[in-house]
């Protein structure tokens, strides 16, 4: 991967991002290394949902590495149109679609399906209160941050509606909030059956959790994944989980 500023690009494709208030992130560039490893093991075509896609960089990852039919939401309008560019401008163009809408709106679109896989990296940031007078550039990194335009029960409950009884949901969302998010979507009748903890560098707390759900009953399994050595590096994890994007 290298950074140009206002693009990145990987090894098969080139993401526009800056006219997106949330850009490529660590985060982002995990999930989808994780989720397109998962998939690509999947037999068949499978319906994948991407809810908040910002730029698409999730999308255009998964799409990489299976062939999966996706649907990309974005509630930012220019973030939704720049993902559509950058989806238009890839070898996959005819199996991502792009859709200016947010999930609340989606759910009642009459547009829906039901999906294989759900994947979301949402915002998740308290909403400060009282919330300050924003210029329109933090409006729009406000609706990407803060949980106020997705809330995670809003998130869960429409992933009950949407999720195949076999399908999978992941989220990746703060460690601290780990315990909350997977007792609402217990609640709900999505059961955790992995749970992977990342440590951004060597020797520092945990800082992410990445979550997967199912409708069904599954048996547990817990891992942790360090990206970055005591001197910066990527651990040979890290690498080996992103060998095939980062150029």
């Amino acid at each position: 991967m290298r950074h140009g500023g206002e693009q990145f690009r990987f090894k098969n494709f080139v993401v526009q991002h800056d006219r997106c208030a949330m850009r490529v992130s660590t985060d982002a560039i995990l999930l989808g290394s994780l989720i397109a490893h998962w998939l690509s093991s999947y037999d068949g075509k499978k319906k994948v949902l991407d809810v908040g896609t910002g730029c698409g960089i999730l999308s255009l990852m998964l799409a990489q590495e299976s062939g999966a039919e996706i649907t990309a939401l974005e509630i930012d309008k220019e973030a939704a149109v720049q993902a559509s560019e950058n989806f238009e401008h890839s070898n996959w163009q005819g199996r991502i679609h792009s859709l200016h809408k947010s999930f609340q709106e989606y759910m009642v679109s009459g547009e829906q399906h039901s999906y294989d896989s759900i994947v979301s990296n949402p915002p998740f940031f308290p909403t400060p209160h009282p919330v300050k007078q924003q210029t329109n550039t933090e409006r729009h990194r406000a609706v990407a941050r803060f949980e106020d335009s997705l809330p995670f029960p809003v998130l869960i409950d429409g992933v009950v509606k949407l999720l195949k009884s076999t399908g999978c949901f992941t989220v990746i969302v703060p460690y601290a909030r780990a315990v909350e998010f997977t007792g609402l979507a217990g609640a709900n009748g999505l059961f955790l059956f992995n749970q992977m903890d990342i440590i951004y560098k060597e020797r520092k707390p945990i800082g992410r959790s990445v979550l997967r759900f199912a409708k069904q009953l599954v048996p547990f399994s817990y891992e942790s994944l360090t990206l970055h050595d005591i001197n910066g590096k990527h651990t040979r994890e890290f690498a080996a989980l992103t060998r095939k994007f980062y150029l």
